[in-house]
């Protein structure tokens, strides 16, 4: 994509989400669209190798600013909810969302677990996906740490590169690719 925009600008938009991000009552939909406009934008080149690279900086987990692009693209600006249903829709809740939401159906959805809590919604979703067990397992494996950052970069590129929001997902690209003999896009 072509920069629109001047590195003062992309410098400005930088410490904007900086800001943002290290104020002490975190407006998670305003991140997510500081952070989507700086990667839509290519804001991050005037200081930073990669946008995952300036997630990083940000001193918090790249997972959770990516979860935060994905509910601004897929509820906010697609969605396009009311400013009231944003208000209400807490951040967390919208990510347990983001695998059934669509346009169509999102005020369904939004009236059906309103007055859920997170852990409720999260079942809601896998009952309608018809995945009836929990959403998260948790696989622990120790690594050597040069072990451990050579697999974490490769999951994160594999991740940038197939537009995926999670390590996890990464992690689950990449062996779908080499059960099936798939050459991993990275």
């Amino acid at each position: 994509m072509a920069k629109k925009i001047t590195n003062a600008q992309a410098l400005k938009m930088l410490g904007d989400a900086r800001s943002v991000v290290t104020h002490a009552v975190m407006d998670h939909y305003d991140i997510g669209r500081r952070l989507y406009e700086i990667r839509e934008e290519e804001a991050w080149e005037v200081s930073f190798d990669s946008f995952g690279e300036f997630l990083k900086d940000l001193d918090s987990s790249p997972s959770f600013f990516s979860s935060l692009i994905t509910i601004h693209k897929k509820i906010v600006l697609e969605c396009k909810p009311t400013p009231s249903q944003l208000a209400q829709l807490r951040w967390n809740k919208a990510r347990a969302l983001l695998r059934v939401v669509t346009p169509n159906n999102f005020n369904h959805w939004f009236n059906r677990t309103r007055t859920m809590s997170v852990t409720e919604t999260e079942r809601e979703v896998n009952k309608a996906c018809n995945n009836p067990k929990s959403l998260r397992e948790q696989i622990v494996y120790y690594f050597k740490t040069s072990d451990a950052r050579f697999i974490k970069s490769y999951l994160e590129k594999i991740r940038n590169a197939n537009g995926l929001t999670t390590l996890s997902d990464a992690m689950v690209e990449a062996m779908r690719c080499a059960i099936s003999g798939i050459k991993v896009k990275y």
